[in-house]
């Protein structure tokens, strides 16, 4: 009967360091595994900062840009049927902006290396050089129509 108490105490501890050797693997394996997952969620809200820093910027640059057009044509119709100066110095004010967008895309482009961005702004741009001389076309010619107009309503009267 001592012999089988002293046959029970051995395989008591061997079974408990047995198990003491199971929670000790688990311990140092969910603690690798957690600081593996902890370095690639770091990776990831790096790599997805990146992403937000170049794509939202670009989206919400370009939707300004597209909203700003949009804008200028508004106004150059309300100038075109108004004639008043003010109305030419809002789209003056609109140029700008979409020059300052344009900047901001370019810039961002160039930082984040994006070339289909940087050829489709130089597009952009060549257009948009083109569209200003236009405008300041028409408004010349909208203030020469309008002298003329006036011209001919003193002498008719």
């Amino acid at each position: 009967m001592k012999n089988n108490i002293k046959k029970h105490a051995g395989s008591f501890w061997t079974i408990r360091k047995s198990i003491l050797a199971i929670v000790a693997g688990g311990a140092i394996s969910t603690a690798v595994i957690s600081s593996a997952s902890g370095i690639s969620l770091k990776l990831v809200a790096n790599d997805a900062s990146e992403i937000a820093e170049s794509y939202v910027p670009e989206w919400e640059l370009a939707d300004d840009l597209q909203f700003e057009m949009k804008n200028m044509g508004y106004k150059k119709l309300q100038y075109k049927i108004s004639a008043n100066e003010q109305q030419f110095g809002e789209i003056e004010e609109t140029l700008s902006e979409v020059e300052n967008t344009v900047t901001a895309l370019s810039e961002l482009a160039a930082h984040h290396e994006m070339e289909e961005v940087t050829r489709n702004l130089a597009d952009f741009e060549s257009a948009y050089s083109l569209f200003v001389n236009k405008m300041d076309e028409f408004h010349s010619d909208l203030q020469n129509l309008h002298q003329i107009e006036n011209g001919m309503e003193t002498h008719l009267l």
